[in-house]
């Protein structure tokens, strides 16, 4: 009996002694070894040898992307999303019922992106590294403070609140207030008008390049009094959040969220992750996957200044 509680005993610490220095190796799809959580939002995993499995987002649009109803192609290239003259008034919601704002206005936002590459084939590590590409598109849209957006028409309101912000050595940086909240209108009402209910306020993403699938993405800026982040309280019952697919994707992540209540300006820093891919969608595929559009799975979600043009013809939003 001694001899066997000895053995036991020198067994257990022989097992905490591999967990520790000699973590077994991963195998994939095994969520003990290989935790898809941790994988799948590693800013940088390139020491692993632990490949991605099903890290790749299974449709374009989710609740982690968001809308992209609003979105308007061919952004001018700048640093600064929305303009200073537009701080006042700021409407922001933490419920689906009413909008509320700051007595300063929409804080400013001090945005910086690190974008990265991932590999996600089977037969590949898993290595998320930063994207090295000359030919990255970053596109930026958000509603203004106000929860309204600019004109999707075109020659109408160009630029504001939109950018093709510069990616230098994957990392793009850009300045912007604060967005409001958008009601069931989806920000595109006429003379601004929206009603409830609200949702939590975003700053869309919109990235392209080559050898990667696009990818859309939005950061969550609902903030407190203190410029804190702050969840959004209650569903989203707009007409948008019936139609996307629920995702735990990881393909953006906030790393960052500094407040500085003095200075009415909170500093972000987001990780963005793009899949590689042989044989990549192009833009208008991917965001306009619908052969109808008109039906509530498409107008509440695809851009209709890029798959329905036509309807500005009619309808001047």
């Amino acid at each position: 009996k001694t001899i066997l509680v000895v053995a036991f005993l020198l067994g257990f610490a022989c097992a905490e002694h591999s967990t520790a220095e000699n973590p077994p190796e991963c195998v994939e799809g095994d969520s003990k070894t290989c935790p898809q959580a941790v994988v799948g939002t590693q800013p940088n995993c390139s020491q692993s040898n632990c490949p991605v499995s099903g890290w790749k987002p299974k449709s374009f649009y989710s609740n982690k992307s968001g809308s992209a109803q609003a979105y308007k192609p061919g952004a001018p290239v700048k640093n600064v999303v929305c303009e200073e003259s537009l701080r006042k008034p700021y409407r922001a919601a933490s419920w689906p019922f009413s909008r509320g704002g700051l007595g300063d206005g929409s804080p400013s936002l001090v945005v910086n992106v690190q974008l990265l590459s991932c590999a996600v084939e089977d037969n590949e590590s898993c290595c998320c590294s930063p994207l090295e590409s000359e030919d990255v598109l970053l596109e930026v849209w958000q509603a203004k403070p106000d929860g309204s957006y600019s004109s999707i028409s075109p020659h109408s309101e160009e630029g504001v609140c939109r950018a093709s912000v510069p990616v230098i050595e994957s990392t793009a940086s850009f300045e912007t207030l604060a967005p409001g909240s958008t009601g069931i209108l989806n920000g595109l009402g006429p003379a601004g008008w929206d009603f409830s209910p609200y949702g939590q306020p975003t700053i869309h993403l919109l990235v392209t390049a080559p050898g990667h699938e696009p990818l859309m993405a939005q950061i969550p800026t609902l903030m407190n009094q203190k410029l804190d982040f702050q969840e959004f309280f209650g569903p989203d019952w707009r007409g948008q959040a019936y139609t996307l697919a629920r995702s735990n994707q990881a393909s953006l992540s906030v790393d960052q969220w500094n407040a500085s209540v003095s200075n009415n300006q909170v500093n972000i820093q987001a990780t963005v992750r793009l899949h590689k891919s042989t044989d990549p969608s192009n833009l208008h595929q991917a965001m306009c996957p619908s052969f109808l559009y008109g039906t509530p799975g498409s107008f509440f979600v695809e851009p209709i200044a890029l798959c329905a043009p036509s309807l500005l013809n009619f309808f001047r939003l």
